[in-house]
């Protein structure tokens, strides 16, 4: 550049420095007449345009700056934060990540992106709160299986954002937030365009719409904590949900404590909490004097100590200082706090900070995270401290220990004092410990592994969920045609191979899958009744299968020996015959009607000829039934390999046998029956995220045999 030019454009800057824009805009554009591409003046002349209120020429004047050179660190900087200052928060991106390659790093090149990324994380969430039911865009990474995913919560939508951008990338998604008043008519929008909707909240959204609405989508709810303290997991019809995910094993525990009933209805298992480690920044720390409490002030979060616990600890040394991030949610306990912070004279330790957005920023001359509370789901404040590389130090509530490291917890005042005195602080060791247990891509990725495990809710004409759609079409299914000249025994082989499951079938449940087979047909149900003592509970719980059947079938009726099982039965209003299949004549009323299904759920197992019991079955009731259904326990279980290996064998001391695919075929073919086909199921219990793959990758690790033959 000519050197009475820069001597102008210095002059120029002396005169916007003092506020006279007008005349400093004279002196750029004079400049720029002389040499139209000095990028120096462009920049200098867009700063000028701004302060006039002159924003597409500022604009105008950056763009051309950073087109002649991409690398102008001024002109980038200037032009985002004009873009951000009039609200245009889109092209702000948009000029970040056109030349943000060029730019070199620097610490405010970081502090840029984290803002444009807060902001855009702002955007977003506004955006969602705002329209119930919008489409997050084609799915960007695409896997083999790509669903319809709606998500559906009410106000508190801060922890399912990250889930629902995550999962778009795989599958189609679409956002149902309800900041204020809820609209049934919008959930039932959700559910009729799904595959499968998510509750986020175990709350009255849920008992709603598991009440009023059409089940036409799978339907999976993630309990976090509170709920479990509310009666609302109480009124929720379980029949309507799929899947309930916990964030921590304790609250698993709660609910099946607390909801016996409800437990025993659905399917549920564990996802922990997950942390966007790219959103925290990594810092390698060391013992401190600044301790961090991040939250709202109530008494779940226990105050009372926190206080006590800081008092002691500034006794031993008077450096230490607790910041708050947080408010006070509960009137009383502000009082109580402002008056002990007096009485204990704490006024210059503790520093009152308010809500803080942006907590990673917040968190970076901290030492350690502080939490006293009496209740926690799986805190997001003590696995976001963690990643940071900060000690946390935790007082040790229910279920504490399953989350973290025994040398985070405290149990009284000392252990507190002792922990943040202690010279051990490590904290590449708290990022790890995030990094191994609540990485947020292994909660994605377990999410994604439930949703695709749950059968598809099909629809009939009338838009009403119908279960019972062609199951013969549905993967995990294995026809054993080829065998019938081994069942048989018209071939021998000594070392025979069969293909008895093939890989990634769906995971079913042996309970649904039976519901399924048999809803809107004639049933008999033999060996139903289960123990006396244990039908009315099972019944309340959800549990007697009986009953499951009976609420679905077109007609149900139960043959059973136990005369004090079926007199109870009978009270509750279930038609159950006493009936022994091997000696007794088929009573009158089963004759008299015609029937799809015979089920034998977990009953061959205990008779002591199975072949015999069975040949009985066929010749007594050929001609009356079409089909036998068969649920034995599979020898080859996951379970039966695991206590395999611990010398051990678990088993009903009831049972005479253990069968496999062809043995149980092998029985029911020489009793006279055609085996159509079978497969594998899993039978109730929570199953963690590494289970429900292994038992999906290898379906024949599940717990039960299911087998249709004709009779």
């Amino acid at each position: 550049m000519r050197e009475d030019l820069k001597t102008r454009l210095l002059e120029g800057e002396d005169l916007f420095l003092k506020g006279a824009y007008p005349q400093a805009l004279q002196t750029f554009e004079a400049v720029l007449e002389e040499d139209p591409s000095n990028p120096y003046a462009l920049n200098d002349a867009g700063l000028a345009y701004a302060e006039l209120g002159q924003l597409d020429r500022a604009v105008e004047c950056f763009e051309r700056a950073l087109q002649i050179d991409p690398g102008h660190e001024n002109a980038f900087f200037n032009l985002i934060d004009q873009l951000l200052r009039y609200n245009q928060f889109d092209l702000a991106v948009e000029t970040f990540l056109r030349y943000q390659e060029a730019i070199p790093d620097s610490e405010q090149k970081r502090k840029y992106e984290k803002d444009l990324a807060r902001a855009a994380r702002k955007q977003w969430e506004a955006t969602l709160n705002a329209n119930p039911g919008i489409y997050l865009g084609e799915p960007t990474e695409p896997g083999a299986q790509v669903l319809k995913i709606a998500f559906v919560c009410g106000p508190h939508t801060r922890f399912i954002f990250d889930i629902e951008e995550r999962l778009a990338r795989r599958h189609h998604v679409r956002a149902y937030h309800f900041p204020s008043r809820i609209d049934l008519a919008k959930i039932q929008e959700a559910l009729d365009w799904a595959d499968v909707v998510w509750f986020e909240w175990c709350d009255q959204i849920l008992v709603e719409a598991s009440r009023r609405l059409n089940k036409t989508a799978a339907v999976v709810c993630r309990l976090h904590r509170y709920e479990v303290f509310t009666p609302w997991p109480r009124q929720v019809n379980w029949a309507f949900v799929d899947r309930l995910i916990f964030v921590a094993p304790h609250m698993q525990r709660l609910f099946w404590q607390y909801f016996p009933g409800a437990a025993s209805q659905v399917e549920s298992t564990v996802i922990f909490n997950g942390v966007d480690l790219d959103r925290f920044t990594f810092r390698e720390r060391g013992p401190g004097f600044n301790l961090a409490f991040v939250g709202y002030i109530n008494p779940r979060k226990n105050p009372v100590l926190l206080l006590q616990c800081l008092h002691r600890l500034v006794q031993k040394d008077k450096r230490y200082r607790l910041f708050v991030a947080g408010v006070h949610q509960d009137p009383c306990f502000e009082v109580y706090w402002n008056h002990m912070i007096q009485t204990l004279g704490l006024q210059d330790h503790v520093v009152m900070e308010g809500w803080v957005n942006d907590i990673d920023a917040w968190l970076e001359d901290k030492n350690f995270l502080i939490s006293t509370s009496v209740h926690e789901g799986c805190p997001y404040n003590v696995l976001e401290a963690a990643a940071c590389g900060i000690k946390p130090v935790v007082h040790h509530f229910h279920g504490a220990e399953k989350l973290f490291p025994e040398t985070w917890l405290f149990r009284n005042v000392e252990e507190f004092v002792n922990i943040v005195q202690s010279p051990d602080y490590d904290s590449r060791a708290y990022r790890n410990w995030i990094i191994d247990h609540f990485d947020q891509t292994d909660q994605i990725d377990a999410i994604d592994r439930l949703i695709a495990s749950i059968k598809p809710v099909s629809v009939s004409l009338s838009g009403r969920s119908s279960d019972s759609a062609a199951l013969h079409e549905r993967d995990g299914w294995i026809d054993p045609s080829t065998w019938q000249a081994y069942l048989k025994g018209e071939k021998f082989d000594n070392g025979l191979q069969l293909v008895i499951a093939h890989p990634d079938a769906p995971l079913v449940y042996r309970q649904e899958l039976l519901k399924d087979l048999v809803k809107g047909q004639a049933i008999l149900d033999v060996g139903c009744a289960d123990h006396a003592p244990l039908i009315e509970q099972k019944l309340q719980q959800g549990r007697w299968l009986h009953a499951e059947l009976a609420r679905v079938a077109r007609r149900c009726v139960g043959l059973d020996v136990d005369e004090e099982a079926i007199a109870v039965a009978q009270r509750l209003g279930y038609p159950i015959y006493r009936h022994n299949v091997l000696t007794d004549p088929v009573p009158d009323e089963v004759k008299a009607e015609h029937w799809d299904y015979m089920v034998l759920g977990e009953v061959l197992e205990h008779i002591d000829n199975p072949v015999a019991f069975l040949q009985q079955i066929h010749e007594k009731y050929r001609g009356l039934v079409d089909r036998l259904i068969l649920t034995v326990p599979n020898a080859l279980k996951w379970l039966n390999q695991q206590a395999a290996r611990q010398h051990l064998e678990i088993i009903n001391s009831d049972h005479r046998f253990w069968f496999t695919p062809y043995t149980l075929s092998k029985v029911v073919c020489e009793a006279g029956f055609e085996v159509e086909r079978f497969c594998f199921a899993q039978g109730p219990g929570s199953l963690d995220g590494r289970t429900i793959d292994l038992l999906q990758r290898y379906p024949a690790l599940r717990d039960h045999i299911v087998l249709i033959a004709a009779f």
